[in-house]
């Protein structure tokens, strides 16, 4: 599998969790079970993990752009 074949597969599968989720009534989304997160945690948890990798991403395009200029370029 590619990178790009990875990305939008990983994509793809985000936005299915989100509305499987967002789609659920109020009262499953929010109430946790047996001492663990309700839907509604996880999600939030999942998107809250999403930025680190979004900005290293960003950033890895960035540093490869200028790879150059790093210290210990050969």
């Amino acid at each position: 599998m590619t990178k790009l074949e990875l990305l939008k597969n990983f994509t793809e599968k985000h936005i299915k969790l989100t509305e499987f989720i967002s789609s659920l009534p109020d009262i499953q989304f929010a109430i946790s079970r047996h001492g663990k997160w309700s839907p509604g945690q996880q999600l939030s948890h999942v998107n809250l993990c999403l930025k680190p990798i979004l900005k290293a991403l960003i950033a890895k395009g960035y540093l490869l752009q200028n790879l150059e200029n790093l210290p210990g370029h050969i």
